[in-house]
């Protein structure tokens, strides 16, 4: 064994506090502290442990590849690179691999790099390196446990992940996080596997093919572990740590703007200048950046040498950039560096520019074109010369890369970040002495150099394979994260995913991209407000693809409050419970003082939902002393306090965005108009004066936008603090910024309007009154509706600064803050009595006031059909799980039964279906049963939406079914029609057990 001391060696001092090392060997136990982790390792076995605090996290690691029989050479060393200083046990074989596990400073992750020295005289060939194998103690039973990666949550079993994977206990957020922070030649793999209840962790680097030439050392790569009682900070200091080691320096802000592609392609000449003058003019102001040209302004579909002369740009792109430059705007183009037309007029003659195959053919990929060799001299000055042309001669500084994994020379993934096998070390490269990854990142690097420096540059993407994931660290400015979005529901809720699964690499490594602000139709306000929403608090790219001149107000406005980026880093609280995250937190400060942000998203398009708010888990004090205000931002609504929880009832496909503040004994800003993060990019100074009464700040308000300050004036005793006036600075008075101020209850809006966009220094004063002199409270005009028999909507008249409880004689009460509520959790032909209190800023209720109400009865069973669907053959069928639609059989392939009663005829299906049939001249009634099939009755997963559309025209609509519920469909064919579509969707919550019955579904001939 060489180089065991006996001594303790050490870096700031023997049990080390947070920051300081210590290390040391005694006998054969070589040991690491960083006042975070400790490491033991025991080299009379070999094996090694780790430990957070008391947590016991590694039982038994070993280093190296598996399988290794003999004892390496084991010394404690320094340490010293992008990750600081640390101290390392380094391990050492007697074929030349090396294994060094190193601690620094206060980095709560165990460091890992193997490396292997080619001790012949001959050159080797690796396909990876394998630093370590451990046992996991993740604090929990395996059975409990989730795993974690880049496809999101999946149970333990036997998985590879690409990058970084997870073991997490979902119900307490603690666990085990394990990822790669280098690529630089190899690609980081990670492998979480179980087995006779024990939980393994295998890391590899695969290089595919690693040359290591006769008498050198080939370094790998550095792979990070730890564990950590919130997985959430574990995969932020990953993050972090992945950062450091590639020296990232991001821009000093996060760019906002636009991309033609998603309503426009590359969109025109004419009309981007029209585009640019109106963002210039209307959308500048509130932090809108770039306007970014996208597929189809190229000469050739992937020739980017010059435009399309007789093509959307036929004047050149030069002027159109310097038409958005003009405006204040940045110029944007895309476009693909390394997939090529190999048969283009620059490369037909140029074969030898390409990656080959192993039999010599060009190695060309799908969609993304033919991989250009960036190991190749020739190619690599021809690349470099069309990227110049566009940033420094045509004047584009914002540059989209797509068709990322061309440059790796790997097969298409798209759209899933799963690991599997995608080919890598069967690219030929002209210098067979790199590797793919070498070759991919010398190519990034080149992208760069050509662009230049002040150039912003957006990889494009992870979903086409996400090796591109590690092997673009350090190289790009941005990234889009995840697949293409739609216009529609469900394509957000996918692109959400993406948005948490890799929320820690935001502002760590790059700038995440999630895809675009969608807003057109059918996308509701409501759900252009939950997307945008969701990027605004991540503080992810805020990318719009919508012709933004001839958008509604109310979706523009979603444009102008979600722009621009706070800066800062959002977090999806539930990541490890539910997909998407249905709450993101994101904390700041507001005049030096403490705000909170939360994000509450209801996923499911159609029901409500109700979404705990708890205190606890934003890091706020939870006891009844403490006590919380806040402001709802799209519903313009003051958040009375309280203390601890509160539930808050979401509609159907919405989100509420709301700012909390801890309650004080005087007058505190609580939110602002400007953004949905309510004052942390536009509230500059807050300060109280007890003595004046005076609350005074400065804010940043953007020209002819109305700017709201809203403030809530508590009670303290028996007095309360009313508004006695509100002004401004003379400044801001003599440059024409007019006040507005009004006061119901405890809560004060104050409205400034400025012709200009400037900083106004504000004043609020108030006057103390006595409290006795309010009036009781009182609600009134409480009313219930039943527009279904499986809903109930009840409203009432609002009560200034008041919240809502709502009470069932059956189930627990509900609170709201606006006046009105649905419950849609009723039965058909049901008496319902409803009991409503309003309760003030102080707690007392209103006197209670009841409704009572019945539901209506289910409608009558339709007539049987004379022409059964399940005896025609359908011109489309589709269902979303279980292989093909079944006539006469549910989707599982048994009898046809909904709410117990069997059906002999009927169509099964599952969510998401559409069955197609042509209509024949003498259909003139199309008539069903519909619910959920009975295989599914106790699973609450499942619930459905009916609906029936001839041609394109919508018939009929059930309600959202769920388990042991049925509804008829008696619906009139118009005349003239050509098809009938029937379509069951998932109701917005996921397609899980979603298994659909159309039972005695058919067509009625005659009127």
């Amino acid at each position: 064994m060489a180089c065991m001391c006996a001594a303790l060696v050490t870096m700031g001092c023997a049990g080390p506090g947070v920051g300081q090392i210590s290390a040391g060997a005694r006998g054969k136990t070589l040991t690491l502290d960083n006042g975070i982790l400790s490491v033991r390792y025991d080299a009379e076995t070999g094996t090694f442990t780790a430990a957070r605090g008391d947590r016991r996290f590694i039982t038994k690691g070993r280093l190296g590849a598996p399988g290794r029989e003999t004892a390496p050479d084991v010394r404690i060393a320094d340490a010293r690179d992008a990750l600081g200083k640390g101290k390392s046990i380094e391990a050492t074989w007697p074929d030349g691999h090396r294994t060094r596990m190193t601690l620094y400073g206060s980095l709560p992750l165990l460091c890992v790099k193997g490396s292997f020295r080619n001790t012949t005289d001959q050159p080797k060939t690796l396909e990876q390196i394998s630093p370590l194998s451990v046992v996991l103690d993740a604090g929990a039973p395996v059975s409990s446990l989730r795993g974690f990666g880049p496809e999101g949550l999946f149970g333990l079993g036997r998985r590879t992940c690409f990058c970084f994977a997870a073991a997490v206990n979902p119900t307490t957020r603690a666990g085990v996080v394990c990822g790669w922070l280098t690529h630089h030649r190899g690609s980081g793999v990670v492998a979480l596997n179980v087995g006779a209840g024990t939980l393994t962790v295998g890391a590899r680097a695969e290089y595919g093919r690693l040359l290591v030439p006769a008498g050198t050392m080939a370094e790998g790569e550095t792979l990070a572990i730890g564990y950590f009682d919130d997985a959430l900070e574990g995969l932020e200091a990953y993050g972090g740590a992945c950062g450091r080691a590639n020296g990232v320096a991001l821009p000093p802000t996060v760019p906002s703007g636009y991309c033609t592609w998603y309503h426009a392609g590359a969109l025109n000449q004419a009309r981007a200048t029209e585009l640019a003058a109106f963002c210039g003019r209307h959308l500048k102001p509130f932090g809108f950046e770039f306007i970014q040209i996208d597929d189809g302004w190229q000469v050739g579909g992937r020739d980017f040498t010059t435009h399309r002369p007789r093509g959307a740009y036929p004047d050149g792109m030069k002027p159109t950039a310097e038409t958005i430059t003009s405006q204040g705007l940045t110029a944007g183009i895309w476009y693909i560096p390394f997939g090529w037309d190999k048969n283009c007029p620059s490369l037909r003659d140029h074969a030898e520019w390409f990656v080959k195959r192993p039999d010599g053919s060009i190695y060309t990929v799908g969609w993304a074109g033919s991989c250009l060799d960036m190991t190749h001299p020739e190619a690599r000055e021809f690349l470099r010369g069309v990227v110049a042309r566009m940033s420094r001669d045509w004047g584009y500084k914002y540059m989209k890369i797509d068709g990322l994994w061309s440059g790796l020379a790997v097969k298409l993934l798209y759209p899933s970040p799963s690991y599997r096998s995608d080919g890598l070390g069967q690219a030929v490269l002209h210098d067979a002495s790199r590797t793919q990854v070498e070759a991919y990142r010398s190519g990034l690097r080149l992208v760069r150099e050509a662009a230049g420096k002040d150039v912003f540059l957006l990889g494009c993407n992870i979903a086409q394979n996400a090796r591109t994931l590690g092997a673009s660290f350090g190289l790009v400015d941005g990234m889009r994260i995840g697949h293409d979005i739609g216009a529609h529901w469900g394509s957000l809720r996918g692109c959400a995913r993406p948005t948490a699964r890799f929320y820690f690499l935001h502002n760590h490594v790059w700038f995440s991209d999630p895809d675009c602000l969608m807003l057109r139709g059918p996308l509701t306000v409501d759900q252009a407000r939950a997307w945008g929403s969701v990027l605004a608090i991540s503080g992810q790219m805020n990318v719009v693809s919508e012709w933004l001149p001839g958008l509604p107000a109310e979706k523009l406005d979603v444009v102008k409050r979600t722009m621009p980026n706070h800066g800062g880093l959002g977090r999806p609280l539930d990541l490890f419970t539910s997909d998407p995250p249905r709450i993101w937190h994101y904390q700041t400060e507001v005049g030096g003082e403490r705000r909170d942000v939360v994000a509450l998203v209801n996923w499911a398009e159609g029901q409500p939902v109700d979404i705990e708010l708890d205190v606890a888990q934003l890091g706020l004090l939870a006891s009844p002393e403490a006590r919380y205000v806040g402001f709802d931002y799209w519903e313009g609504l003051f958040l009375p306090p309280f203390a601890g929880k509160r539930t808050v009832r979401l509609r159907p496909s919405s989100c509420r965005v709301i700012a909390l503040a801890r309650l004080a004994a005087r007058p505190q800003l609580v939110s602002t108009s400007r953004h949905v993060t309510q004052g942390a990019i536009d509230v500059a100074q807050v300060d109280w004066d007890g003595q004046t009464r005076t609350l005074s700040g400065r804010s940043r308000v953007v020209g002819r936008d109305p700017y709201e300050l809203r403030i809530t004036a508590p009670r303290v005793g028996r007095r309360s603090f009313r508004l006695a006036q509100a002004g401004v600075s003379k400044a801001a008075a003599d440059a024409g910024v007019k006040v507005r101020a009004s006061q119901a209850g405890p809560y004060v809006r104050v409205t400034l309007e400025s012709r200009e966009s400037r900083e106004v220094a504000w004043r609020v004063t108030f006057e103390l009154a006595r409290a006795e002199d309010d009036k009781p409270l009182e609600l009134t005009g409480l009313k219930a509706k039943t527009p279904s028999p499986y809903g109930v909507v009840l409203a009432w008249d609002g009560v200034a600064g008041a919240r809502y409880r709502v009470r069932r004689a059956d189930r627990p009460a509900i609170d709201t803050e606006r006046p009105g509520y649905t419950d849609d959790d009723v039965a058909p032909d049901t008496a319902y009595t409803y009991a409503v209190v309003a309760i003030g800023w102080d707690g007392k209720e209103s006197a209670r006031a009841s409704v009572s109400v019945r539901t209506p009865a289910l409608p009558p069973r339709p007539p049987l059909p004379d022409m059964h669907i399940s005896d025609l053959k359908p011109l489309k069928a589709t269902v979303g799980w279980g292989g093909s639609a079944r006539a006469n059989r549910s989707i599982r392939g048994r009898p046809l039964s909904i709410a117990g009663t069997r059906y002999e005829k009927g169509m099964g299906v599952h969510a998401s279906s559409e069955l197609v049939y042509a209509l024949d001249p003498g259909y003139h009634r199309f008539v069903a049963v519909v619910g959920i099939d009975d295989g599914k009755r106790d699973d609450p997963r499942a619930s459905v939406v009916f609906e029936v559309y001839a041609d394109e025209k919508r018939i009929a609509r059930s309600p959202v079914m769920r388990p042991a519920a049925w509804w008829s469909i008696d619906a009139t064919i118009p005349g003239g029609s050509k098809r009938i579509r029937l379509i069951v969707t998932d109701a917005g919550d996921g397609i899980a057990s979603d298994h659909a019955d159309w039972a005695e579904a058919g067509f009625v001939r005659g009127k």
